[in-house]
């Protein structure tokens, strides 16, 4: 993960519009009032609204300032918020990257964070709306950095970015990884909006036959038992029959991220999950022998490209349509539907045990779960209870199976209630650790 994290922030998805520092808005700043003891600028920043979104969104930025010749402080004002709860109230800072200090995304070098409504007018409140046609309703992010380094590029961004691009690259590592290859099997699920492929991937103990150890000669297996010379091709073609039998009757696991693109912490759960689950260790096997899993690690890939916080290229909240998805405005969603319902409902001697969405969450601390809704029997609490009890980071008692009505449209209660299964959960993991 640091390794991921630290690498030069990537270009080529959630847009960064670009700031520069001159030395004439230095001396403007100073014109303002009295000479600061170091040159100061300040920027007025609002967000753009999620594509085609009418209600806006406006909470994910990523953006890039280059500063020349200029040393000093920065200040920025992100006016344009939505959400009245943030974590920024309670100690979260905007992350920064350096690029001549090359020290990765950083989460404190930020200074004098606030986060405010705009009509409650503190001392660094922003000016009168009809002055700078800043909304009354909505809010501000308001936070400081020291320049010390000439000829800088430095990105600000609401958590380290998780690109499109990213998830590709660690899917090939994985794919080039000779102990992760022969226990998943990679496909594409669908094409978005904007004809981006969305993939999937099936992860169970030796499923890719073509690069299952039998052929190396791997320990445990019928080559190994004997020299090359002496093996026999119907004992192998008798065991790897035998195998696939034993994973036609495993229940089935479906988990899924990045429903919601400025929520970027879920794509670095599920990478965690992922090579967790195709690891060498005894746990990681256990459970690809028990289980076989679905995962679609990137929903909404047209948002995360283009920078969205919450929606997708249609300006819809992909959480909020798995009632009736529309195969032609909600593809990928349709798509994954259609899917966790063959595989829920077509397959015989199997089902779906469980369902995971993961999502991030900006204004609580903690991971914790929703529940599908609350007339789930009892039982639906026990793995939320023994997550607590195994990692003091989930917090049971932020659980909840609470669900107002426009939660009878998200994917945790739909995939309950219409495709009948048991255990099925959001999983939100704080944007500030636990």
């Amino acid at each position: 993960d640091g390794e991921q994290s630290s690498s030069a922030p990537a270009r080529d998805a959630s847009p960064h519009p670009s700031l520069d520092c001159s030395p004439s808005s230095s001396a403007k700043a100073a014109e303002a009032g009295a000479a600061p003891a170091m040159p100061e600028v300040e920027y007025e920043l609002h967000l753009d609204n999620d594509t085609q979104s009418s209600v806006g969104h406006t909470q994910w930025f990523y953006f890039c300032l280059r500063n020349g010749d200029f040393k000093g402080r920065i200040n920025f004002r992100i006016v344009n918020m939505r959400k009245k709860k943030s974590l920024y109230q309670h100690g979260l800072q905007p992350f920064c990257y350096s690029v001549r200090k090359n020290r990765g995304w950083e989460a404190f070098e930020c200074e004098d964070t606030l986060y405010f409504a705009n009509n409650a007018n503190p001392s660094r409140s922003v000016r009168p709306s009809g002055d700078s046609g800043v909304r009354a309703d909505l809010h501000t992010l308001a936070f400081s950095y020291t320049i010390s380094v000439a000829d800088d590029e430095l990105y600000f961004a609401a958590y380290p970015p998780y690109t499109y691009s990213m998830m590709h690259t660690l899917l090939a590592q994985l794919e080039g990884h000779a102990a992760a290859r022969p226990h998943f099997l990679r496909s594409e699920l669908c094409r978005s909006i904007g004809q981006l492929p969305v993939p999937l991937l099936v992860i169970s103990e030796a499923i890719n036959a073509s690069e299952a150890p039998h052929a190396e000669g791997a320990s445990g297996s019928p080559s190994s038992m004997v020299s090359g010379a002496d093996v026999d091709p119907a004992i192998i073609a008798q065991e790897r029959e035998k195998e696939r039998r034993q994973r036609a009757s495993r229940p089935l696991i479906a988990v899924i991220a990045r429903q919601h693109p400025g929520e970027v912490v879920g794509s670095w759960a599920v990478q965690g999950f992922l090579k967790f689950l195709l690891g060498p260790s005894a746990a990681a096997k256990r459970l690809r022998e028990a289980f076989v899993f679905h995962v679609v690690p990137m929903v909404n890939v047209d948002g995360v490209v283009h920078g969205n916080s919450r929606c997708t290229l249609a300006g819809v909240d992909p959480n909020r349509i798995w009632h009736d998805p529309n195969p032609i405005i909600h593809p990928v969603v349709y798509a994954l539907k259609n899917h966790l319902r063959n595989i829920a409902q077509g397959a015989t001697n199997r089902n779906l045990e469980m369902f995971l969405d993961m999502h991030g969450h900006s204004a609580k601390f903690g991971c914790f779960f929703y529940g599908s809704c609350p007339t789930a029997p009892i039982s639906n609490a026990l793995f939320p209870k023994l997550c607590s009890i195994m990692n003091s980071d989930l917090s049971f008692e932020q659980c909840h199976w609470r669900c107002s009505r426009s939660h009878k449209k998200t994917a945790r209660y739909v995939v309950h209630k219409q495709l009948n299964v048991k255990y099925s959960y959001t999983m939100e993991c704080s944007l500030f650790g636990p």
